[in-house]
């Protein structure tokens, strides 16, 4: 049919997804007071408070989630994070001699399971033979079971429950009336975690949920920031990393330092080029009025980072200075430096968040590598470039795989002609890329010294692509000439 008008068709099932090659997402891990330890899509914190509970004492977590969707995030991927030996609240169902029926347990790890702290409770009401059971959170009945008339029954309710999964206990018979109880002993281990769990945590975001920000908010030291940076160059995202709250310039900058002296290593380049310090911590508006609280300025940089790349879909444009690097008026730094403080950070890849003109603007937008030693990785807009390109091309790469090979050159043409178009369209067309035109900005080689005979054989169709980054202003300079009355300007 080709006649004028909309053509609705319906199917049975949903296409494919394309792997994300969004810039603006947050990738984090932290403490949450309840939840899975899975790596879960946010999209606001309401939806982060109904899967991972409130704000807590112990984390920061919950503050930095508000703050980066407050001030301009859009998306991040959260795991909850545990100590090594966390524990799930329980609760045994007993026979009238004492003997375990079923052990509920609770879906999840961590103290705010237990019936004490709020969470789980359960009762059971046995009568002529038959039984209800009755689950509650915060005392609030969740689910309630139909009259039951044998264990077998029970334990087929149990299986459909939403909070609570069970452990069979040696007892056939039925268990007994019991009011409601808590269930008890559940803890998350927090006292115990290191940055080796909070690194493994991080790394269970697998890469295809696609490039983006990655932190661990509030890890301040240098196997943290390590960590996260290898989290990132495995992963195709860019680290933003958070010092100590007061921490001095010297300190910093020589946690930096260490940082900076790595090399490459087996795994690929090395760990500078791939993030950046930035900071120091911020004061925001607190829950109640009149009060603040401080939120390590990962979770302001990544949402500054999310709203400039929502805004504008060049991931080179600093999110820093006036135009995208201005969190807002309600934020103070917690940490001024001096000038020659201010002069040491900048050389050692660290940006600060400092008061211009009366506002508190991310002032800085370096990576960790040193610039005389990677001269094309120091600019953090330009590795961000990196990010989304490499993001971008996989794509084309992903859905050029399995198809056939001619041996007219069409179908490699056709791969370079895909990249080229995602080049001029996505990163020229927005001046990421540098150059009076395009060839001059960018190149992808699919020709025969690329993909060779040999190559093609082996089933690989490759592509090169050599692209200049636009660079940043990082300084604007001004000669004052002064003359005389009597001469030319």
């Amino acid at each position: 049919m080709t006649l004028p008008g909309e053509v609705v068709t319906q199917r049975d099932s949903a296409p494919p997804r394309t792997q994300p090659t969004s810039t603006g997402t947050w990738f984090i891990t932290g403490l949450a007071e309840k939840g899975p330890t899975t790596p879960t899509k946010i999209r606001s914190l309401r939806e982060f408070e109904q899967t991972f509970g409130g704000r807590v004492a112990y984390s920061t977590i919950y503050d930095c989630v508000d703050q980066y969707f407050r001030r301009g995030g859009q998306t991040l991927w959260f795991v909850r994070l545990l100590g090594p030996s966390p524990v799930k609240a329980s609760l045994a169902l007993q026979d009238g001699s004492s003997g375990t029926v079923v052990t509920l347990t609770a879906k999840h790890y961590g103290d705010a399971y237990n019936g004490a702290s709020g969470g789980l409770s359960a009762a059971v009401n046995a009568s002529g033979g038959n039984f209800t059971v009755t689950i509650y959170w915060n005392s609030v009945a969740v689910e309630t079971s139909p009259t039951l008339a044998d264990k077998a029954a029970l334990l087929a309710w149990l299986a459909d429950s939403d909070y609570v999964d069970y452990t069979s206990g040696a007892s056939s018979t039925d268990p007994v009336t019991v009011a409601e109880t808590d269930f008890a002993s559940g803890a998350d281990d927090r006292a115990s975690i290191t940055d080796t769990h909070r690194i493994a945590a991080l790394d269970t975001i697998p890469k295809d949920k696609g490039p983006g920000s990655c932190s661990i908010p509030g890890a301040t030291t240098t196997d943290a920031w390590i960590g996260i940076l290898k989290h990132g160059r495995a992963n195709d995202r860019r680290a933003i990393l958070d010092w100590a709250d007061g921490a001095s310039a010297s300190t910093i900058a020589t946690n930096a330092a260490t940082v900076r002296a790595l090399g490459a290593d087996a795994d690929g380049p090395a760990v500078s080029r791939y993030g950046a310090p930035f900071g120091p911590w911020a004061n925001v508006p607190g829950t109640a009025a009149g009060t603040t609280r401080a939120v390590p300025y990962s979770a302001i940089q990544a949402a500054l980072e999310a709203r400039r790349d929502a805004a504008t879909g060049n991931p080179n444009i600093p999110a820093a200075g006036k135009e995208w690097g201005n969190p807002g008026a309600d934020i103070t730094a917690r940490q001024t430096f001096t000038t020659t403080e201010l002069e040491t950070l900048n050389d050692a890849g660290v940006n600060v968040a400092r008061e211009i003109d009366g506002e508190v603007l991310t002032y800085g937008y370096r990576t960790l590598a040193d610039k005389d030693v990677h001269p094309l990785h120091w600019q953090y807009g330009n590795v961000r470039v990196d990010m989304a390109i490499a993001a971008k091309a996989a794509v084309i790469g992903r859905a050029t795989t399995f198809g056939q090979i001619d041996g007219r050159g069409v179908k490699i043409a056709q791969y370079g002609s895909d990249i080229a178009s995602m080049l001029l369209t996505d990163f020229y067309s927005v001046d990421a890329l540098y150059g009076a035109t395009p060839d001059d900005a960018f190149r992808v080689d699919v020709g025969s010294a690329v993909n060779t005979v040999e190559s093609i054989a082996e089933g690989r169709i490759r592509a090169v692509i050599s692209a200049k980054r636009a660079p940043m202003a990082e300084r604007a300079e001004i000669e004052v000439v002064l003359t005389a009355i009597t001469q030319e300007v």
